[in-house]
């Protein structure tokens, strides 16, 4: 019966994935509701058999469960299930650890009143790095690449990130990205994360200087980026990038308010009911007889 419930829990995730999929607006410029939407689709299916394999394990390898015996074979499947998600956040904490001791190797130098990290690479590169208390690694090759200006809207974009913990946020999402790549639209879903994301960043850095300023930054590292070496104009030649950062400046540009990205359920009640279905294997346990 226990693998009765595990295998009705994964046909529930790929009812779940595919239907929310036929929602998303993903292929337009629909704003409103586009990070609700895209969350519950990459984390509600998941969430659903990780429900059904705490509830088999809550009842055990004895009994019965309406008349139907339960054995060692579902119990199992679901320790397993629990036993590789527990192990891959370990690692996945263990390797952010090391990051971060790594990050804290390097010097440190205060840009524009900001402490900051600095890695040697010609490369342009910012980013928080840690989880919950983040630090900003700035490489060498974005500071000669940027004005203080520019530098100024760099900095304000990973302000945003360290405001919205971003890095901890996203930890636990590239966990389930792990865990769910047999999933369909894992990585679709996955790569519309991260661009909103980033989307979200924008706009809180846009409230707090000149937006045309961010987009200009925007488009001087990605040129600085894929520069070949002797050429003073770069080529931007992967067209999902590219589409990417269109989209990015054009938000900027239509100062799109920041509220618009992250609707709440109320605009969407219909998101209660797949909420309320992830949680219905937690109803079998009263089932099941010992």
């Amino acid at each position: 019966m226990h693998c009765v419930l595990l295998l009705l829990a994964i046909a529930l995730a790929l009812v779940l994935r595919v239907g929310l999929s036929q929602l998303m607006p993903m292929g337009d410029r629909a704003w409103n509701g586009r990070w609700q939407l895209t969350l519950a689709n990459f984390l509600l299916p998941p969430l659903a058999i990780a429900f059904t394999a705490l509830a088999v394990l809550y009842m055990g390898s004895h009994g019965h469960m309406l008349g139907a015996p339960v054995g060692k074979v579902g119990y199992g499947l679901a320790a397993a299930i629990v036993a590789v998600t527990v192990g891959l956040f370990a690692y996945l904490g263990w390797q952010s650890g090391r990051s971060q001791q790594q990050v804290r190797r390097l010097p440190r130098l205060t840009l524009q009143k900001n402490p900051v990290r600095q890695l040697e690479t010609a490369v342009p590169f910012a980013a928080q790095i840690g989880l919950w208390r983040s630090e900003l690694v700035v490489s060498q090759g974005l500071l000669d690449t940027l004005s203080a200006a520019q530098l100024e809207a760099v900095l304000a974009h990973e302000a945003a990130h360290r405001y919205y913990h971003d890095t901890v946020c996203f930890f636990w999402l590239g966990g389930v990205r792990r865990l769910t790549t047999w999933l369909p639209q894992t990585e679709a879903l996955w790569q519309e994360l991260i661009f909103l994301r980033e989307l979200r960043a924008d706009r809180w850095a846009a409230n707090r200087i000149d937006p045309l300023l961010l987009a200009e930054s925007l488009v001087q590292v990605a040129q600085a980026a894929v520069a070949p070496p002797g050429d003073c104009w770069a080529l931007l030649t992967d067209r999902t990038q590219v589409e990417r950062l269109e989209e990015r400046i054009d938000a900027l540009m239509r100062d799109l308010p920041l509220e618009g990205m992250a609707e709440g359920p109320a605009h969407f009640p219909w998101l209660w009911f797949c909420r309320l279905a992830i949680g219905l294997p937690l109803l079998t346990i009263p089932f099941h007889t010992f």
